[in-house]
């Protein structure tokens, strides 16, 4: 079961308000900093030495990509699945709302929502979506889609997220016998 966890941010450190932390921390339940130390290894950027200043060590992870948020996934055993993927073509791409209301309810099913979120790249973007609320770094308690100012951006990137225990498959093949 996916719980979605307040932000925290470290005292000693510079305050990390950028979304790819922000989002990973919702997931893990890590301070923003953390998981931008988490991200930075996994960039293969240089890890701060010892006896560094503390603004150094806090250093902002900004313009994240999926890719720089699937190693930290993995390493808190989250599965992860690509539902859609338009970077690069606007035309083919819906709005928040238009995927919101048309796509993200086919197949939604009670036994799979406590267990699942999406992950969305909105207008460069990323959002956290978990049983009809959006979670992001200027809205961290969460907010409903005619409150969020991203709803007519164009979504090109949607990850569904699944516990480790979830078993997706046959959730979902049970939904297709009815």
């Amino acid at each position: 079961m996916i719980m979605i966890h307040k932000l925290k941010h470290n005292p000693r450190k510079v305050k990390n308000t950028f979304c790819g932390p922000a989002v990973l921390a919702m997931l893990t339940g890590l301070s923003p900093e953390d998981a931008a130390t988490h991200i930075r290894t996994h960039q293969h950027l240089r890890v701060p030495l010892r006896g560094e200043t503390v603004k150094r060590q806090g250093r902002g992870v900004k313009g994240t990509y999926f890719s720089d948020l699937k190693p930290v996934l993995d390493l808190f055993k989250f599965q992860t699945r690509t539902l859609f993927y338009q970077p690069f073509r606007s035309k083919a791409r819906p709005t928040l709302t238009q995927w919101f209301n048309e796509v993200r309810g086919l197949g939604d099913h009670p036994l799979i929502e406590n267990d699942h979120a999406h992950l969305l790249s909105v207008g460069g973007h990323w959002l956290l979506e978990h049983k009809g609320v959006l979670f992001d770094s200027f809205f961290p308690e969460g907010t409903s889609l005619k409150d969020c100012e991203y709803r007519r951006r164009k979504v090109s990137e949607v990850y569904s997220i699944f516990c480790g225990g979830a078993d997706y498959e046959i959730v979902r093949s049970s939904i297709t016998k009815r």
